[in-house]
This record gives C-alpha cells, sequence and structure tokens, in this order.
C-alpha cells in the first residue's frame, strides 16, 4: 500500500464494497463532490472525516491518517513561496544572539515545525498534536 496516494486507496476501498460515490458520501455527511474530490486528490478530508472512513471501511484510522500526511515527492521542509520570507524571518530571529540560547538545541527541522505549528490556528494545532500522539502510540505498539 505504500505506493497508493490516499485517493486511490479510498476508491479500492469504495469499489470493494460495492459503495457509490453517493451512498459513501452520505455516510460520511460530506457531498458527492468532496469525496470524489478526496478519491482524485484534489482535497484532503479532515481527521474527523478520515475516521468516519475508517469506520465505514473497517480500516485503520492510522493508515488514513499516515496516507493524508504523504505528499507527491517533496518534503514537509520545502517552503510554500508565500512562507518563505516569514519564514527566513522566524530563522533569522531564532538565531539572532539574544535568542540563540533558548533555541540553541533545535535541529534545523524542529525549527521548521516550530515556525508552522505556530503559524495555524489552535484547533489545527490540537489535530497535529493528536497525529503525533497516534504516531508515537503506534511506534510504542511496533516496538
Amino acid at each position: 500500500m505504500t505506493n497508493k496516494t490516499l485517493g486511490q486507496y479510498l476508491k479500492e476501498l469504495r469499489k470493494s464494497f460495492n459503495y457509490t460515490q453517493e451512498f459513501a458520501a452520505s455516510q460520511l455527511d460530506v457531498s458527492r463532490q468532496a469525496y470524489s474530490h478526496y478519491e482524485n486528490g484534489r482535497a484532503i478530508p479532515t481527521n474527523d472525516t478520515l475516521y468516519k472512513i475508517a469506520t465505514l471501511y473497517h480500516v485503520s484510522a492510522e493508515v488514513l491518517i499516515e496516507l493524508s500526511l504523504q505528499t507527491d515527492g517533496n518534503t514537509f521542509l520545502e517552503e510554500p513561496s508565500p512562507y518563505k520570507v516569514e519564514l527566513d524571518n522566524f530563522l533569522d530571529y531564532i538565531g539572532a544572539s539574544e535568542n540563540a540560547e533558548r533555541y540553541k538545541n533545535l535541529s534545523n527541522k524542529e525549527k521548521h515545525v516550530l515556525f508552522y505549528f505556530n503559524s495555524i490556528p489552535t484547533s489545527e494545532q490540537d489535530e497535529i498534536l493528536e497525529i503525533l500522539q497516534i504516531k508515537l502510540r503506534k511506534k510504542n505498539r511496533l516496538n
């Protein structure tokens, strides 16, 4: 399944249950168009919807969340152009001598995560924390 996108996986699941997009969408409380966008990769379901999908198709929510986090070969550290200047300013700020002590133990990846995390609304920060907790539980189960 590692080579599949979330959309491909959703389409396969739906077809294996002989569901129409209309039926799946109605079970998830989304429009048929929204569900179609999920299958075609034009939209990613919210975590709440991913949990509903997991229930509908009797699959692991963790698998769906993991697939939803995958990108098209890009790493999350490749900054989208609208944030490049803001990110550079943030990195300059935490690298400044008066702030260096506070942030000295952070890796570049952690600095990027901190910037993006602080740039999103609190409700979305809560979703990110949920995902991190799920990842940690999964890691602990595997060890």
